[in-house]
């Protein structure tokens, strides 16, 4: 939320006024929100970068799971979170998803489906999956989060987090 800010400067560059006395200037300043920003170059350029959230969906109860207000700086922090949370949903099923790293990644720019796994390995059920979804940070109180690291990365998944950082650069 921006704040209006009253600053008042006084002093020799003000104009007089009726009485022969000096008037100040009256200026509004905005508070820009950024928190953990130095200088205010810093928080504009915060507020208009491009954010990137990590969600997996749930093909067996049919709904997405992510981290609330979960939103990061570069792709490669979101990949990371999405490891993270591919590790919590296998956890969920026993390790009984068998993921599919040789598929393409598919969707449009916002939304990046970069995995897709099946329940048992039976593809004719609905499938889990990765997704990228990117954000531009136009609305106030998006901050920047740091994501989870999965505990363990396969070199599977080295090559999937490699394709994602080339596709959003």
């Amino acid at each position: 939320m921006n704040k209006k800010i009253k600053v008042v400067i006084t002093g020799k560059k003000g104009y007089n006024n009726k009485n022969g006395g000096i008037k100040p200037f009256g200026l509004l300043v905005y508070r820009l929100t950024g928190r953990g920003c130095e200088t205010n170059t810093e928080r504009m350029t915060k507020m208009t970068s491009t954010l990137y959230q990590a969600k997996v969906g749930d093909g067996f109860k049919m709904k997405g799971l992510n981290r609330k207000n979960s939103f990061f700086n570069t792709p490669k922090e979101a990949v990371s979170e999405a490891f993270a949370l591919k590790e919590r949903i296998d956890k969920r099923y026993k390790h009984g998803i068998e993921w599919d790293y040789t598929r393409k990644m598919t969707g449009s720019a916002k939304k990046v489906k970069i995995l897709r796994g099946y329940l048992n390995g039976d593809k004719e059920s609905e499938p889990f999956y990765l997704q990228i979804v990117t954000v531009d940070n136009s609305k106030e109180g998006i901050l920047p989060v740091t994501p989870k690291k999965p505990k363990t990365i396969t070199s599977k998944d080295e090559k999937v987090l490699d394709k994602v950082v080339k596709l959003f650069k």
